[in-house]
C-alpha cells in the first residue's frame, strides 16, 4: 500500500501536483447544520459545505484503509465540530458515499508518530484526547488540524471522479444513523485554505497495479454506501494518480 496525496486547489479542485500561487484560494462553509452523511439523499444547503474534486480519472484506483484529510483552516468560533467525506462521483451523474470521519477541534492535537494503535501516521491522524492537550481556537486565527477518514476499500473506477466534503458534525452521521455528534449550538462560519504556504490536502492508501474486476455496479447493489445526484460539476480534463 502506498500513501498518495491530493492536493486542495481554491478553486474547489483535488490535484495530483501541489497548490501554486495560480491556484491557491480559500473555500467557506457555515454551521451547526445537519452532517450530510446521515442525509445523503440530497444535495445540502448551499453554503453548508465545501467540495474539492478530481477530474474524472485515467484509470482504476483502489484505496485501502485509512485516509488522512490534512486542513488549513480558521473558524469565527472558538470551537466546531467538523466531518469530512470520501466520495466517488461517478460517470452515471450520481454522486456514492464511501466512507467519512469526524473531529472536535479543540481536540485536533495528535498522539506521537510512530507504530501502534496510538501513534499517528501519514495516513492516521491519532489525537490525544486529553485534557491537557485540549486547545480552543482563536477566532479568525489560522490552525491546522487532521481528520481521519475511517478505514475502507474502495475501488474507483476509470472515468470516476475522487471527491472530498468538508461540512458540520451536528445531528446523526453516517448513513446508518448509529450513533450522533453533539456540537455546540452557536453559529459558526469555517474557511479551508488552499496555498503554497497553507497546503490541504488528503492522503489515501492505494494498492498499486489493482483493477476492478467487473463493471461499475448499480448504487442498488452496494450496501452501506448509498448514492445521490450530484449537484457540483467536476473540473475538466483527465487525471492520473500517482503511483498507480
Amino acid at each position: 500500500m502506498k500513501p498518495v496525496t491530493l492536493h486542495f486547489e481554491g478553486h474547489g479542485t483535488l490535484a495530483a501536483s501541489p497548490v501554486s500561487a495560480g491556484t491557491a484560494g480559500r473555500s467557506a462553509f457555515s454551521g451547526p447544520s445537519p452532517s450530510q452523511s446521515g442525509r445523503w439523499t440530497k444535495a445540502p444547503p448551499p453554503g453548508t459545505s465545501v467540495t474539492y474534486t478530481t477530474p474524472p480519472l485515467t484509470q482504476d484506483v483502489d484505496i485501502f484503509g485509512s485516509g488522512s484529510v490534512n486542513l488549513w483552516l480558521s473558524s469565527t468560533a472558538t470551537d466546531s465540530d467538523i466531518e469530512v467525506i470520501i466520495s466517488e462521483v461517478r460517470p452515471d451523474g450520481t454522486e456514492q458515499f464511501v466512507q467519512a470521519g469526524w473531529l472536535n477541534l479543540a481536540e485536533r492535537k495528535l498522539a506521537p508518530a510512530g507504530g501502534g494503535p496510538l501513534r499517528s501516521s501519514v495516513l492516521r491522524p491519532v489525537q490525544s484526547h486529553t485534557a491537557a492537550s485540549y486547545q480552543r481556537l482563536k477566532p479568525g486565527t489560522l490552525a491546522y488540524a487532521r481528520v481521519e477518514l475511517f478505514p475502507f476499500e474502495h475501488v474507483f473506477r476509470t472515468g470516476s471522479s475522487i471527491r472530498i466534503t468538508i461540512d458540520s458534525a451536528s445531528g446523526d452521521v453516517e448513513p446508518t444513523g448509529y450513533w450522533g455528534v453533539t456540537s455546540p449550538a452557536d453559529h459558526f462560519t469555517d474557511t479551508v485554505y488552499a496555498s503554497p504556504a497553507r497546503p490541504s490536502a488528503v492522503v489515501l492508501g492505494l494498492i498499486p497495479d489493482a483493477t476492478a474486476r467487473r463493471a461499475l455496479p448499480s448504487c442498488a447493489d452496494i450496501a452501506g454506501e448509498p448514492c445521490r445526484p450530484n449537484a457540483t460539476p467536476v473540473p475538466p480534463g483527465r487525471l492520473t494518480i500517482p503511483g498507480r
